[in-house]
């Protein structure tokens, strides 16, 4: 009996991750996510084109999450051009302490990942939306011979890790799209 109950309490983080899939939705230039409890107002100058459920990971290894929301703004070349993106996850099954550690985790394994990528800055507090977030920063050395900018902020909610990401050329860009006071709104009632 206890294997079965084991087995089933393993399942259930994929199970909720799948409910978290199904209630994203873009409304008005409004992602909102019922399940989890999420309400933002995209970019909008200039917009992007938001794509819902880009990447999905419900079986281990690696954490278990979505990436509910990937919005990007393409020009040519670099200059005005942006990503945005929502995750939600469940921190790795061992992982303990806070969400500076766990943050500090995730800036290690996106250099690990990606040799290019470099920390500009590492966990500082931030105060968003009336919440408190851990904020990185990284920069990538393009091909091309240029950077783009990483900024991270991570805030724990409900059982989830929420991860708010901008890149953009300049770290001022990056972090602007980040500015979400009066944009986000996190509540168990949406």
């Amino acid at each position: 009996m206890s294997s079965l109950t084991s087995a089933a309490g393993q399942n259930q983080p994929a199970e909720d991750l799948k409910a978290v899939v199904q209630s994203g939705r873009v409304s008005n230039n409004v992602y909102s996510n019922s399940h989890v409890g999420l309400k933002l107002k995209l970019p909008q100058n200039p917009p992007c084109d938001a794509k819902l459920n880009t990447f999905v990971n419900t079986a281990p290894p690696g954490p278990l999450g979505v990436t509910v929301l990937n919005c990007v703004h393409y020009v040519q070349g670099m200059a005005g051009m942006y990503t945005f993106t929502v995750s939600v996850e469940y921190p790795y099954p061992n992982a303990s302490g806070t969400t500076d550690l766990l943050v500090r985790y995730k800036r290690h394994s996106l250099m690990v990942h990606n040799p290019t990528m470099h920390t500009v800055q590492t966990e500082q507090t931030r105060r968003i939306a009336d919440r408190d977030f851990v904020e990185i920063v990284m920069s990538n050395d393009l091909r091309s011979g240029g950077q783009y900018y990483l900024v991270a902020t991570f805030t724990q909610f409900s059982r989830y890790l929420l991860m708010f990401q901008a890149a953009a050329p300049t770290v001022d860009a990056a972090r602007a799209l980040l500015k979400l006071d009066g944009k986000l709104d996190l509540s168990e009632r949406h």
